[in-house]
């Protein structure tokens, strides 16, 4: 029931659309991205859901972003020949880090250098 939106809300300098349907007398459909909100509300109660809209957008950007956070440690040995050869081509390939490098070359992910 998604469709063209029916307002914004800004958080953090960046606009999210919404839209509300009415379902009938009592209820509207609401559909939001921004926090993930697909669903049915009583229509007495959008004055508290459009209030508390924010909140919800920033718990749900905070959750994607803790998901994206890397917990997990890889971890092997060189020589210090081999650490100094990887250091450089790390370098010459213009990434921040070596984890990054590796990385990259493990995963076979395009090179995406330090800016």
């Amino acid at each position: 029931m998604k469709n063209n939106p029916t307002g914004y809300v800004v958080v953090k300098n960046k606009k999210y659309p919404y839209s509300i349907q009415e379902v009938d007398e009592r209820k509207i459909y609401f559909h939001c991205d921004g926090c993930l909100i697909n669903q049915e509300y009583l229509k007495e109660d959008l004055a508290g859901l459009l209030t508390a809209l924010p909140e919800m957008i920033l718990d749900e950007l905070e959750y994607q972003k803790a998901k994206k956070q890397k917990e997990a440690v890889l971890r092997f040995r060189v020589n210090q020949e081999e650490k100094i050869k990887i250091e450089k081509k790390a370098h010459k390939e213009g990434f921040a880090s070596i984890s990054k490098y590796l990385r990259s070359l493990a995963l076979g992910l395009p090179a995406q250098p330090a800016k």
